[in-house]
Formats: structure tokens, sequence, C-alpha cells
């Protein structure tokens, strides 16, 4: 791997982690660009669920058969690297098969074809400063484990990985905080209105009963203008929604 092909790389990836909207595809790419420049093959993400604290599967790459099982990479089940990276010790590094929790079934069993030849996979730890974001594995199909150098690239790419992955986080924490805010307006603005309203209406229903009997055409046009009012008022009502549209949010579902 000669220097100018790693830095060609990092642009590469740091392109393809900024430029695109889609988290996903960007780590699919980065996977594809670190495949093509180490010659491996296949690769996964796995990204931290903060709330609920479990690893769910962010991005992959040409997995072998063996491990497009759901349950092979379902992020709640331990494995080492897993357990290495929540004690926070998980250092860039190759894992052999009989390391991998999640290899060593099929080498077992008899299902190693459905392996594809996988015998170890590096993992590289992601973080954004302190913060533990998740973990990038690549692996080939071969004994051949990362060197230093190959590992520290690792390390870097994962390093704008990491600045990525939380960029977008934030981005989507904003969306939702300025969609709960535009929600909290129309909800504020609906009550407003509808309260004016409303108690208009029930003036004028009040005065029409009150002359119902002793002045009946009085009474008719008190309950006339209750009912434009309370037209008027499901109008308001329902343009107050529809000014949603009009915002940066337009388009973009609120819950």
């Amino acid at each position: 791997m000669s220097r100018e092909s790693a830095v060609d790389v990092l642009n590469a990836v740091a392109e393809a982690l900024y430029t695109s909207a889609d988290i996903r595809l960007a780590l699919e790419r980065t996977l594809e660009l670190v495949g093509d420049l180490l010659g491996l093959r296949t690769g996964w993400v796995w990204l931290l669920d903060h709330e609920t604290n479990r690893f769910y599967d962010a991005a992959e790459r040409e997995l072998p058969p063996y491990l497009q099982e759901r349950i092979r990479m379902a992020g709640q089940r331990r494995c080492w690297c897993t357990d290495e990276f929540r004690d926070g010790e998980l250092t860039p590094t190759n894992i052999d098969v009989m390391e991998c929790s999640r290899l060593q079934p099929a080498f077992r069993g008899k299902t190693a074809a459905m392996a594809a030849g996988l015998r170890y996979h590096a993992s590289i730890p992601l973080y954004f400063q302190d913060k533990p974001l998740g973990i990038m594995n690549v692996t080939g199909p071969e004994w051949r484990t990362l060197t230093a150098d190959e590992l520290q690239l690792l390390s870097t790419i994962a390093y704008q990985v990491g600045i990525a992955v939380e960029r977008a986080r934030l981005a989507e924490d904003a969306t939702r905080l300025a969609r709960a805010e535009e929600r909290t307006r129309i909800a504020r603005e609906i009550h407003d209105t509808l309260a004016q309203g409303l108690t208009g209406i029930a003036l004028n229903i009040e005065g029409a009963l009150k002359r119902l009997e002793s002045r009946p055409e009085q009474a008719r046009e008190r309950l006339e203008l209750a009912l434009a009012m309370a037209r008027q008022n499901l109008d308001e009502a329902r343009r107050s929604v529809l000014d949603l549209r009009s915002t940066p949010l337009a388009g973009k579902p609120l819950a």
C-alpha cells in the first residue's frame, strides 16, 4: 500500500462521509473504499444505540451467507469485540476465527462453506472524542492479518467516520427538536384561535336562547352568527395545520 494510495482513500472517504445525506450509504461507501485499498472483500459497521445500549447493523458489504443470517449479526449478542468495546479496551486489532464467537460456530459445525473462507476480522473502535459510537469490522477470505500500518490507516478512517456519525446524529436531533417546536407552535395557535372563537360562539348561543321565545328573529340571527363563527374557526384550525407545509419541515413527517 503506497502513501499516495492511502491519501487518495482518505480523501475519497472524507468526500463520501461529508457529501452524503444518508449515513448508511456513506458507511457502505467507506467499507467499499477500504476493501478495495486493502484487498478486503467483506465489512460491516455496528453503531451503538445509546437509548437501548445495544448495537445495530448500520452498514455492511458483501457478507457471506453465514453472516447474512439475522441471528449472526444481531448486535445484542455478546462477542469478544463488543465486550472489549463496552469495557473501553478495544483497540484496532486482528481477531482470528478462534477468538470470534460469531465465526467459531461455522467452523465447529458443517457450515464453514457458508462463511466463504473467512478466517479473521479486524475490529476498529469508533469514537467521537471520548463518546463511544460503535465498531467497524473488515475481513478477507485468507489468513492474512492487517499490518500495523494498515490498522493505523483504519484508525484514521475511523476518526473520520466518528465525526460523520456524530454529525448525522446531531442533525437528526436538531430535526426532531424543530418538529417538536413546530408542533408546540401549531398547538398553541390552534388553542388560542379556538378558545377565542368558542367563547364568541358560546355568547351568541347563550343570547339566542334568551331570545328564543320573546324575539325569535333575533335568536335566529344569533344562531346564524354562531354558525358562521364556528365555520370560521374550523377554517382557521385547518390553516394553522397547513401552515406547516410552508416551513422548512414541509414534506417531513411530524412523528
